[in-house]
C-alpha cells in the first residue's frame, strides 16, 4: 500500500514516521505534501528518498479548489493512506 505524510512544520513527526515505516513492507511513503511551502519538513524529505510536493491554499480561489488539488496529487501517487505529522489544516 502506498502512503502520504502531510507535515506542516518542522518535520520531526515526519521524520518518525518516515523512519518507521523504511523498516516495513506493508505500507510504503509515496510523498510529504505540506501547505508551507517554505517548512523544514520538506528539507527533510530528501534524507529518504521521499518526493515532496508543496502549494498553499492562498494560491486557490476557495477551499474546495485547494481540496481538489490536493486529491488530484494523492491520485498521482496512488496513495491509499494519509498520515497528519503536524498537519494543522
Amino acid at each position: 500500500m502506498k502512503g502520504a505524510v502531510f507535515a506542516s512544520g518542522n518535520g520531526s513527526n515526519f521524520e518518525a514516521l518516515a523512519n518507521y515505516f523504511r523498516h516495513r513492507t506493508d505500507i510504503e511513503i509515496v510523498v510529504l505534501f505540506s501547505d508551507q511551502p517554505n517548512c523544514y519538513a520538506l528539507k527533510r524529505a530528501p534524507k529518504y528518498g521521499i518526493p515532496s510536493e508543496s502549494f498553499s491554499p492562498k494560491g486557490f480561489s476557495d477551499k474546495k479548489q485547494f481540496e481538489e488539488a490536493i486529491s488530484q496529487l494523492m491520485k498521482k501517487y496512488q496513495v491509499e493512506w494519509i498520515f497528519l505529522a503536524g498537519y494543522m489544516r
